[in-house]
């Protein structure tokens, strides 16, 4: 897999294509985050498209406040942006201890304890962001 920087002007511009709108909920995308939640058994799900300096959610379950109402998080509260940049999943089990994720701010501020991303692609494969799951216990 390819690496890719959150600023790639062709991330970005595959990014914009997408018919989704930071902060507005789509139906479409919602269907597989209470997928992942159920399957899961994972009080948070989410779709992250993730942009140059931020991340927004067009579906979430289980987000708290002030992010639901926001539709999204900046990055320092962004475990999707490592799925995008590797452009490959990531599985976390143990926040705390990874050193991919320990010092995020995710783990104080949000309580994320274990993460599981798989990238969403582009049609021409560009990462757009994540398809996730999030627990407040390690797993």
């Amino acid at each position: 897999m390819a690496t890719w920087e959150l600023d790639s002007p062709v991330r970005l511009k595959a990014l914009s294509e997408v018919d989704t709108f930071p902060g507005v909920p789509d139906e479409a995308f919602a269907v597989y985050t209470r997928l992942i939640a159920k399957l899961l058994d994972a009080p948070t799900a989410l779709v992250s498209f993730v942009t140059d300096d931020r991340q927004f959610f067009p579906a979430a379950v289980g987000i708290g406040e002030p992010w639901a109402s926001q539709g999204g998080t900046p990055l320092a509260l962004s475990f999707c942006q490592h799925v995008v940049r590797s452009d490959d999943d990531l599985v976390v089990g143990f926040a705390d201890e990874d050193e991919r994720v320990s010092d995020s701010r995710a783990i104080t501020e949000l309580g994320v304890h274990a993460y599981l991303g798989v990238p969403l692609r582009a049609p021409g494969g560009e990462p757009l962001g994540a398809l996730c799951a999030v627990d407040s216990k390690a797993r």
